[in-house]
């Protein structure tokens, strides 16, 4: 009895850890996270907020460098994923940190590198956690990736495939149960 009680406190404490652990990439990801990119709000507004102040003054300097980093942390997801149980739940998270390195990358003007950590991201939801219309929550969240891509696609000189991308938006959501 000593030994199994021993042994569920140290469990208990390694998921206590994997937990704090994972608050603080989430944080992270979250700080250098730009606000989903609008090419037109962002000509509208002169890149400034509501105050005249510039919108970058309100989160951390984004560079390659910091996009490299997170691309680098995202790892630590798989491995997760790999070593527990409910992996699907650090998939997600890999998932999510996926497109916001998409978001850092497109906000960068780096349109090949964001695509190609969109695509991942999308990826990772249909592989693992199955089709998009199966989750409200999952769908959503392709949904807006297909959107993003399909902003990058007009970068590339392909216009029919920037519409093929928002219309698979539009499927993704219009096949999610309410």
């Amino acid at each position: 009895k000593a030994a199994l009680a021993g042994e569920r406190i140290e469990r208990e404490r390694a998921e206590a850890a994997t937990e704090v652990g994972l608050e603080v990439l989430d944080n992270i990801y979250e700080q250098f996270a730009p606000a989903p990119f609008d090419p037109f709000a962002e000509l509208m507004a002169g890149n400034s907020g509501p105050g005249g102040e510039s919108e970058s003054s309100s989160r951390p300097a984004l560079s390659s460098e910091t996009a490299a980093l997170l691309e680098s942390m995202l790892a630590f997801y798989d491995r997760l994923a790999e070593q527990n149980e409910n992996g699907g739940r650090f998939r997600r998270k890999g998932a999510r940190a996926k497109r916001r390195v998409g978001d850092i990358r497109q906000h960068l003007r780096q349109f090949d590198q964001a695509a190609t950590a969109y695509r991942e991201s999308i990826s990772i939801y249909q592989q693992q956690l199955g089709e998009p219309g199966n989750n409200p929550a999952t769908a959503l969240e392709t949904a807006q990736i297909y959107n993003e891509i399909g902003h990058l696609y007009p970068h590339f000189g392909q216009p029919e495939e920037a519409i093929q991308a928002h219309d698979q938006a539009a499927q993704i959501l219009a096949s999610t149960p309410n």
